[in-house]
């Protein structure tokens, strides 16, 4: 009991409906190529959460933040025309410019219903699985080259069964993350150095955007989390030999790039076409990666298309400073602004069109669409996450397994929030399901199993309610 009203049983072997739609959340994100194991995963999921929610009425306070944003997205989509009721129905929709509610929905389950220490225990199993697997997949690739591991038209990037180089590398930058830390923190070395090991694919990924946040954790676990100047001292030492050593004898394509962003005259070119950019009157939907590169500088593309598309959702969020442009606006071509009252310019009139693309950050995304409120709120959410996490790695200090699986928990938003910052991850499902359900798992885990559950909101019932044990 160990005096905190939490009863551990390792040995369970009951599978639960729980421990099910984990199952296929996580691997179905594994296998997110093939689609149909996440696509059940989130139909069970939609309909536990309908019959747990009318059977109870009681939700957790994160869920509550996460209705809020949701509710925040739609009304702002319909207000600006961006979207109407009928492309709700839309299954385009999902797969688009709404990704970054799909991605949330794990969370939103594991506000309503409770977990066992058994559910717990069967994702981090399944995690650990995963990184196993993972890695047998990539040790083939990568002394064969068999063509349907890697991306296609990019025999040298490792994709594994995820549809992108930045969907594989911020999946396996997840499973590094999560792995690397939950091991450490339980002292199981085999653990933690099957974490390094994911750093292999997550590298060959080709995905820079993932590295950045692999690098942000080990920053934050080192001189933040649990700062030992001997291991921050180590920890330079031995990533400045391996940076220069082994990512070119792994992958010379990701190496290569990443160097380049070292170079002065790519400084030189990002300048200049931020310059440009800030001068021009170019928005979405004028020009795009298919259709040439006249409008950019010579360099690395991937790195001028971000200075661009940044410098045209600052100038959205700059003209809409509190509401943003309308959610699902930002990828419109030809949209017209109407400036009515001041600081309020929503996107009126465009060109309709579903897609998903984004800003490649999610800070400017978020801000240009959904101005100051919206941006705030949903970084409320993930404040609110990492600090429940922080707390429940206090109250479980004696059971370390438990704490083990909080902290990784904040390694993951420390991760995620990283990401964000070159690319939409917080709009990606590769990253965002593994990572939303992971930290819904322990976040209902902590609320089901503790005596006082100070974050749970009853809401009002009709007095004839069904009863649904979802546990």
């Amino acid at each position: 009991m160990f005096g905190l009203g939490i009863k551990l049983n390792p040995f369970a072997l009951q599978w639960s409906l729980i421990s099910t739609i984990v199952f296929f959340l996580l691997w179905g994100t594994f296998f997110i190529e093939i689609q149909i194991p996440l696509l059940i995963g989130l139909l069970f999921a939609v309909n536990l959460m309908y019959l747990r929610f009318f059977g109870t009425g009681s939700i957790d306070r994160l869920g509550l933040l996460l209705v809020a944003n949701f509710a925040y997205w739609i009304i702002s989509g319909m207000i600006t025309g961006a979207i109407t009721p009928i492309d709700l129905l839309n299954i385009k929709l999902w797969n688009g410019d709404g990704r970054i509610v799909i991605g949330s929905l794990p969370l939103l389950l594991f506000a309503l219903v409770r977990v066992t220490h058994g559910d717990l225990e069967r994702a981090v199993r399944t995690m650990m699985w995963m990184g196993l697997i993972g890695m047998a997949f990539y040790t083939l690739w990568f002394f064969t080259q068999i063509s349907w591991l890697a991306g296609a038209g990019h025999p040298d990037e490792f994709h594994g069964f995820l549809s992108s180089h930045t969907g594989a590398g911020t999946f396996f930058g997840c499973l590094a993350t999560f792995t690397m830390v939950y091991g450490y923190e339980r002292k199981r070395w085999a653990i933690t150095l099957m974490g390094l090991a994911l750093i292999g694919p997550t590298f060959s990924s080709g995905s820079r955007e993932a590295l950045t946040g692999i690098m942000a954790v080990i920053a934050w676990y080192l001189m933040w989390r649990n700062p030992q100047p001997k291991m921050v001292l180590a920890g330079l030492v031995a990533g400045t030999v391996l940076f220069v050593t082994l990512p070119n004898f792994i992958s010379q394509k990701t190496y290569e790039r990443t160097y380049g962003l070292l170079e002065w005259s790519f400084v030189e070119n990002t300048l200049t076409q931020a310059e440009r950019a800030i001068a021009s009157d170019w928005q979405y939907g004028d020009w795009n990666v298919e259709s040439g590169t006249d409008s950019l500088e010579e360099g690395d593309v991937t790195s001028l298309v971000r200075i661009q598309l940044w410098v045209y959702a600052t100038k959205r969020f700059l003209a809409s400073p509190l509401f943003g442009m309308g959610w699902a606006r930002f990828n419109d071509p030809q949209t017209e602004f109407i400036d009515a009252p001041p600081l309020l310019s929503i996107g009126a009139k465009a060109d309709n069109k579903i897609s998903p693309a984004t800003a490649h950050n999610s800070y400017f995304h978020l801000a240009a669409e959904s101005g100051l409120i919206g941006l705030v709120l949903y970084l409320s959410l993930w404040v609110a996450l990492y600090r429940r996490c922080g707390r429940a790695s206090v109250i479980l200090e004696p059971i370390r397994e438990l704490k083990a699986y909080f902290v990784a928990g904040q390694g993951l938003i420390v991760f995620i929030l990283a990401c964000a910052v070159t690319g939409h991850a917080l709009g990606s499902p590769s990253v965002m399901v593994p990572t939303m359900t992971l930290l819904g798992v322990g976040i209902a885990f902590l609320r089901s199993n503790l005596r006082h559950a100070d974050n749970v909101v009853m809401l009002p019932m009709p007095a004839n309610k069904p009863v649904i044990n979802a546990a």
